[in-house]
């Protein structure tokens, strides 16, 4: 599989290289990584009954969604400069966790880990 994704992505590199440069690359590779990582989901499934992807992860990317278009309407508007990146970056990660805990996205396996890593946090401060 990942011989036949390097030709994949070799491939779209030498058509989308020339006309579109870095962002041709980036493109081609990209492409190839979803394509690789939906056999390997594929792969693993078939062969070993194990479902890598569960339903909670599709609602946890689809949350992602929310602020990443936030982000990129407000790129639009604001000029960038580190100040505006940090606050932008910030702003993401902040509307990205209330939208995970208010859709209740995490099970009691994740909010355990996360009480165990704040009260070691805290402990040890």
């Amino acid at each position: 599989n990942a011989v036949v994704f390097s030709l994949l992505n070799l491939a779209l590199n030498l058509i989308l290289v020339p006309r579109y440069g870095i962002t041709g690359a980036a493109t081609a590779t990209t492409i190839s990584t979803i394509l690789l990582g939906a056999v390997f989901i594929y792969s693993a499934r078939r062969f070993t009954g194990i479902v890598p992807v569960r339903r909670k992860m599709v609602r946890i990317f689809l949350i992602s969604l929310i602020p990443t278009t936030l982000i990129l309407l407000l790129r639009r508007l604001i000029p960038l400069n580190p100040i505006t990146l940090i606050l932008m970056g910030s702003t993401f990660i902040l509307i990205y966790l209330l939208l995970i805990f208010l859709t209740g996205c995490l099970d009691s396996n994740d909010l355990n880990i996360l009480k165990s890593a704040r009260d070691k946090l805290f402990n040890r401060v």
